[in-house]
Order: structure tokens, then C-alpha cells, then sequence
């Protein structure tokens, strides 16, 4: 009867696990923001952290209690807390569920859609493509408003802004290696030389704390970087893959 109860006990513990993973996945993100990674996609994930913590403890009274009313040996309520705590430190930040953390491909593929929708809309009104980064600045501006280029990335708890780039007289998309800047995210834009067509690239960190500059992948599960083509004649921006265009 002893080994059932324990064993009993132990199942309860481990309901703990889920939380307290959480809650010390959230700190080891919290740590790595404090030692040299200044940008992550989490708000304040310390004190989400501590949350989940909270939560992880809570389900830990009913095995406490368990234990007690049974005078059972405790040792074993420890499990769930250990367990989560050896996963959390192990394990990069970057496993925490999608549903606790927003994809910053979702995010940078919305900003991008929208710019390209408004380059786009341009034909309508027969106006030409940006000849600047002043006048895609001042596009992106009146489209999206003067948040709309904010984030998916945070610093010190306030959200950081998105790099635009120019690029003119441009025969294709931007893809060459993209380097590092004081920014955690950019979208470029190129477009060419007649101003009637433009393709956009977007750069993203390649980790959910810090990281290096790489290329957003399409959203088909190809590895290649996503590419959004359009022009001014009426055609509908769409996720392409390298070299492809689209047609009216």
C-alpha cells in the first residue's frame, strides 16, 4: 500500500510540471534579456514568470495535502518542481508554446502584406512607386499610422520599431546575406528603376531572445526567404518564392 501511495502522490506532483516548466522557461528568458540579449519577443516575462510559478505551486497543495492525510513519505513532491526546473535550464527559451509567445513571423508577414498592399493601391490613384526612403517613410506613415511599424520585438519592456529600407533601382528582391543592426527587424523594399514594381524581403532574429539577422522563410514551409512582389498596374501582392512573380 505504501508503493501506491506514493506512486499516487507522484502523478499528483507531476500535474505541477506544466506550469512550473513554464515559469522557469520564462525566467531563463528573463536571464538571458539581462546578460547582453537586449531584445525578445515576450512582455515582461518575468512577471509571467512568476505567474506560472504561482500556478505550478498551487497544484502542488493538493499532493502536499496527500501526503500529510496519509502521512506518506514527501520526498516525492519535489518531483514536478525538480523536473520542470532541470527542463526549463536545459532546454532553450525558445520552446515555450507558440500560444504564450506571438511568432514574430506572423507579426513582420502582416506589417509586410499591408505595406505592400498600400504600394500597391498607389496605381489606383496613377501615382508612381517611392523614389526615396523619405517618401516610403511618409507612405508607410499615413497607412499604417505611427505605431503600425511597431514591434513584434521588445527592450526594456516597450516595443522596438521595424527598420524600413529603400532600395531603388532594383531588378529583384533583396536576398543578399543580411547583416546585423541596431535594429531586431527590417523590411526591405525595393524597387525599380521605372518605379512601377517593387518587391519586399523582411529580416527577423533567428532566436526568441537576441540571435542574428535572417531572412523570413515563405509560409508554405519552403526554406527559401519570402518574397511579396506588386506594381502599380492592378496586380495583388502575394508570398512568392525566390524569382517568382506574380502575374495579373
Amino acid at each position: 500500500m505504501r508503493v501506491i501511495r506514493i506512486i499516487i502522490g507522484s502523478l499528483i506532483a507531476l500535474f505541477s510540471l506544466v506550469p512550473l516548466g513554464i515559469a522557469f522557461a520564462f525566467f531563463h528568458l528573463s536571464a538571458e534579456t539581462w546578460f547582453g540579449h537586449p531584445y525578445y519577443l515576450a512582455h515582461n516575462p518575468f512577471g509571467r514568470g512568476c505567474f506560472w510559478l504561482f500556478v505550478g505551486l498551487m497544484a502542488l497543495l493538493p499532493a502536499a495535502y496527500y501526503a500529510v492525510r496519509r502521512r506518506a513519505s514527501a520526498w516525492w513532491l519535489g518531483v514536478g518542481f525538480v523536473a520542470a526546473l532541470f527542463a526549463a535550464v536545459t532546454l532553450p527559451s525558445n520552446v515555450l508554446p507558440a500560444m504564450l509567445i506571438p511568432r514574430a513571423e506572423d507579426t513582420l508577414t502582416s506589417k509586410a502584406r499591408n505595406l505592400a498592399n498600400t504600394l500597391d493601391s498607389l496605381g489606383a490613384n496613377e501615382v508612381r512607386l517611392p523614389a526615396s526612403q523619405t517618401e516610403l517613410m511618409s507612405v508607410a506613415a499615413k497607412a499604417a499610422g505611427p505605431n503600425g511599424f511597431l514591434g513584434p520585438y521588445y527592450r526594456d519592456g516597450a516595443l522596438a520599431p521595424v527598420r524600413l529600407v529603400y532600395v531603388g533601382r532594383a531588378n529583384g528582391p533583396i536576398l543578399s546575406e543580411p547583416v546585423n543592426s541596431p535594429l531586431p527587424a527590417a523590411i526591405y523594399c525595393a524597387v525599380s528603376p521605372d518605379r512601377e514594381r517593387f518587391w519586399i524581403t523582411v529580416t527577423m532574429l533567428d532566436r526568441t531572445v537576441g540571435g542574428h539577422a535572417h531572412w523570413l522563410e515563405g509560409l508554405d514551409g519552403n526554406t527559401r526567404p519570402m518574397v511579396i512582389s506588386g506594381s502599380v498596374e492592378g496586380q495583388t501582392p502575394g508570398a512568392n518564392k525566390i524569382g517568382a512573380e506574380l502575374r495579373p
